[in-house]
């Protein structure tokens, strides 16, 4: 006799609109605590103990599976219901994500733009220093233009109200035909590109991978 009654409830698929009913298992608690009070105070002596245990065993594995089929419609019903609400959503914060980086990345291009004419503008001021016989004046500008670096896009510059970031080591794979073959799979192996980017931040010195740091959005 089954210790597991189900009863049907019907409820309003969001998806067809459509009456879609699934079984609300009802438990009798009361024989499954019998069941696994049976299981655990055998004590295996001879063989009629041993046949016993078999039987004891055989009720616990049908009571098992009885709950697992009893549940199942209730966790796929779940499950479906999940990817149908969370799909979207997720689609959603994949396009705004993509489309805040691109816009970090048209940022960091832009300061990189102006600190190489800040650098031109440096090295074109020494080169006429020098064809005047000012070679100690040029020496100094030549120095100084080494020196010109991108101004950082600093995270709490980029922050928003609802919106901050988190520094975060990357990487991009431009040329694959440079990778050693430790780092490819039938694909690139990112899983132990990422380790070893991970391990060693931005030390890391894989052949046809460029590593960097980048701002990664965190809602607060």
């Amino acid at each position: 006799m089954s210790i597991i009654k189900s009863i049907q409830a019907s409820k309003t698929s969001t998806q067809s609109n459509s009456q879609a009913s699934w079984p609300i298992p009802q438990i009798d608690e009361k024989s499954i605590q019998s069941a696994l009070s049976q299981g655990q105070l055998v004590k295996i002596k001879t063989k009629e103990d041993l046949q016993r245990a078999g039987e004891i065993r055989k009720k616990l594995k049908d009571l098992a599976k009885e709950i697992d089929q009893a549940f199942k419609p209730i966790i796929d019903h779940a499950k479906k219901m999940k990817a149908f609400y969370l799909k979207p959503v997720e689609e959603a914060l994949e396009r705004l994500d993509s489309a805040i980086q691109d816009y970090l990345e048209r940022a960091r291009l832009e300061a990189e733009k102006k600190a190489q004419a800040e650098k031109a503008k440096l090295l074109a001021k020494a080169e006429k220093l020098e064809s005047k016989g000012q070679e100690l004046s040029a020496e100094g500008l030549v120095a100084l233009a080494e020196t010109v670096q991108p101004k950082t896009f600093l995270a709490d510059k980029a922050k928003t109200e609802d919106l901050t970031f988190r520094e975060e080591i990357s990487y991009e794979i431009f040329d694959e035909t440079l990778l050693p073959d430790e780092f490819i799979l039938r694909q690139p192996n990112r899983a132990k590109i990422s380790a070893v980017v991970r391990e060693k931040g931005l030390a890391t010195e894989i052949p046809g991978v460029r590593v960097f740091t980048r701002l990664v959005p965190v809602s607060r």
